[in-house]
């Protein structure tokens, strides 16, 4: 109650909103009026700046008011999903002791592994991996893909908003490695209602051009 009682014998007279006085209402300049409180004894004392020329009052602030000082207007702090898939995928790295690192519109997790000896897994071993949330980063989808074989490689694709292109390829070790995972990934339910699509990767050599003039021809 006393600190009540010194808050109404303080001299809060700046606080008061001055338009009533004048018929309209006052609207604070951020540029033209500054405001700074201080605590002094259990009191709070306020002093501004500001370009209009009407007088203060002396009037005492209600309780309403009174209260209204102490309350937090600033936003919680709110965890953001980016934060989020930063420490999964750093957690991930450290388990598996895999690197990740962007190349060419593609993120690639591994390729080689870590301990890695000899020549990169024959051909038939990479299958393509379609229908894939676009908001699904490597640390949800390794788990999924690791209950196959063992990776050598995931090339996830990526845009330039930062999100993934919706499909990914995945390089085992070995072909039965690859194999069973076009037999039990192929339509995975990879999210409630969301179902992926495996088939085998297959190298595409050739080369289409079209549009050449019909008189073209080779020298």
């Amino acid at each position: 109650m006393s600190v009540l009682s010194d808050f109404h014998r303080s001299d809060l007279s700046p606080l008061v909103d001055q338009g009533r006085h004048h018929g309209h209402q006052f609207r604070a300049r951020g540029m033209n009026s500054e405001w700074s409180r201080r605590e002094n004894n259990g009191k709070i004392l306020a002093k501004g700046r500001s370009s209009s020329s009407s007088s203060t009052s002396g009037e005492e602030m209600n309780m309403i008011q009174l209260s209204t000082l102490g309350q937090n207007r600033l936003p919680a702090p709110q965890i953001h999903y980016h934060d989020l898939n930063d420490r999964k995928q750093l957690e991930l790295m450290e388990r598996t002791g895999y690197e990740i690192v962007q190349r060419n519109g593609q993120r690639i997790y591994g390729g080689p592994p870590p301990n890695w000896q000899g020549p990169p897994p024959c051909k038939g071993t990479e299958i393509f991996v379609g229908k894939i949330p676009r908001e699904m980063f490597e640390w949800e989808l390794v788990p999924i893909f690791e209950m196959c074989g063992f990776i050598y490689e995931l090339r996830l694709m990526m845009d330039f908003s930062g999100s993934n292109r919706g499909y990914l390829f995945v390089r085992y070790s070995k072909r039965e490695e690859a194999s069973r995972a076009l037999k039990e990934l192929n339509n995975f339910e990879i999210r409630p209602g969301k179902f992926i699509g495996v088939i085998p990767s297959v190298d595409n050599r050739k080369l289409w051009i079209s549009g050449l003039p019909k008189k073209s021809f080779c020298r």
